[in-house]
């Protein structure tokens, strides 16, 4: 969605849309959280060693999030300039559609209404976990 918008635009117009798409999702973020049901669950940081990301990162991250569920209403009724809702929710909905399809398929097997551990995962193969086609 943003990708092919941008595509075509010099590296100034690029930045102001950045911008622009930065405040548009500041003004999304109550807007999304509401749409969604979400709400901020405490997490504790694992004392785990990842090679992808650090522990001090996903702290940044964490702190990130706590700013997203500290939104602004009045933001909420702003108008957006180069985001639509309705591209917005499009691209979230299909995104859930694909992980539930993947996790569906490789990780997890329906049992009357439930899900279980499936008895071999294969996770990862084909998920990005961004809702962008993996192929």
């Amino acid at each position: 969605m943003y990708f092919h918008r941008v595509r075509s635009l010099s590296t100034e117009e690029r930045i102001e849309a950045r911008n622009m798409s930065y405040r548009d999702f500041r003004r999304l973020n109550g807007v999304i959280i509401a749409r969604y049901g979400l709400q901020r669950n405490p997490h504790s940081i694992p004392e785990v060693a990842m090679d992808e990301i650090s522990a001090e990162s996903v702290a940044s991250l964490l702190g990130y999030l706590d700013q997203d569920f500290n939104f602004d209403e009045t933001a909420m009724r702003e108008p957006l300039e180069f985001l639509r809702r309705d591209e917005v929710f499009h691209y979230i909905e299909a995104s859930i559609d694909r992980c539930t399809a993947f996790l569906l398929e490789h990780v997890m097997e329906p049992e009357i209404g439930e899900l279980r551990p499936a008895a071999s995962p294969s996770p990862a193969a084909g998920c990005s976990g961004c809702g962008k086609p993996s192929d």
